[in-house]
């Protein structure tokens, strides 16, 4: 998966990866395992401090 992700994976080697894990009937929790320890590592982190703002929610009464 990482390969994948990279872009390093030959075309053959995409194709094997998803072809084999289509006949193995992959289950929900390795797509949630594959997406945690690949996709989350190459996760560029989004947050207040990288976007420079913050959004503070306020549900007090109206005034009037």
């Amino acid at each position: 998966m990482r390969l994948l992700l990279e872009g390093q994976a030959t075309p053959a080697q995409v194709g094997s990866f998803l072809v084999a894990m289509r006949i193995k009937s992959e289950s929900v929790s390795e797509l949630a395992g594959l997406h945690r320890h690949s996709a989350r590592v190459r996760a560029a982190p989004a947050g207040p401090a990288r976007l420079g703002l913050v959004d503070i929610p306020t549900y007090g009464r109206q005034a009037g």
